[in-house]
């Protein structure tokens, strides 16, 4: 479906869509709770998360996970780089917040342990960051969840994502490839299409989850169709 509209260019008025992002350009928003979660923001007061532990933050139908054990997970290992042992750690559950990701330095820092997070390499001190970031598979199926959408738009590719307060989660990127959808059929490849909003907002805010996961090197994630999003012409 979606190679037939690859040369139709077609442009849509600014707004609100629902939009189905899929894993690829998901990766490069979702930095906004990688950052969120670590325990150096934290620790410098930057992360929206403080004192949210135990409260719904997203959508209940959304469950990820670090795992640091993960069977050939681009960052598996026994230890982290302080020599701490990995394990599989719920970051949100159903919704819920449930754990910070520490290195020594910032676990102690709230008298707490590292939870085996600590990256390094030969060249950089010790930092708390994910080692295979997980988010469970829904039980969506993608060309059934495009024949429901009226008027949406489904983001295949995006350029930069460094555009906004990535403590806060925002976002603001240029779609690379995405495609109108118009009445259940994809109607055309977009052009000259900027998106914008907040990755807490985006998790809060879906409706469906697709049924498998892609590596992504690090990061294992499928497809999420969120209610709406804002897109203006670049």
């Amino acid at each position: 479906m979606i190679i037939r509209n690859l040369k139709r260019e077609v442009r849509t008025p600014p707004g609100s869509y629902p939009v189905i992002i899929m894993p690829i350009p998901l990766s490069t928003i979702i930095t906004g709770i990688t950052v969120g979660i670590n325990g150096k923001s934290l620790d410098r007061g930057y992360s929206p998360l403080t004192d949210k532990i135990g409260k719904k933050v997203v959508s209940e139908k959304v469950t990820v996970y670090d795992d640091g054990l993960r069977p050939f997970g681009f960052r598996s290992g026994p230890f982290d780089g302080e020599g701490v042992a990995r394990k599989k750690r719920v970051i949100f559950d159903k919704g819920v917040f449930k754990n910070f990701l520490f290195d020594l330095e910032t676990g102690a820092k709230r008298g707490l342990p590292s939870t085996g997070n600590a990256q390094r390499s030969y060249s950089s001190l010790p930092s708390p960051g994910p080692n295979n970031l997980v988010m469970e598979p829904g039980h969506g199926d993608l060309d059934q969840t495009i024949s429901g959408i009226d008027r949406g738009i489904i983001v295949c590719g995006v350029v930069g994502g460094g555009h906004g307060n990535i403590y806060a989660g925002d976002f603001s990127v240029k779609l690379d490839l995405g495609f109108l959808i118009e009445k259940g059929e994809i109607r055309g490849r977009l052009t000259e299409t900027m998106m914008a909003g907040n990755i807490y907002n985006v998790l809060l805010n879906v409706i469906e989850i697709g049924d498998y996961q892609k590596d992504l090197g690090g990061e294992y994630l499928p497809w999420i169709l969120t209610s709406e999003l804002n897109f203006t012409a670049s």
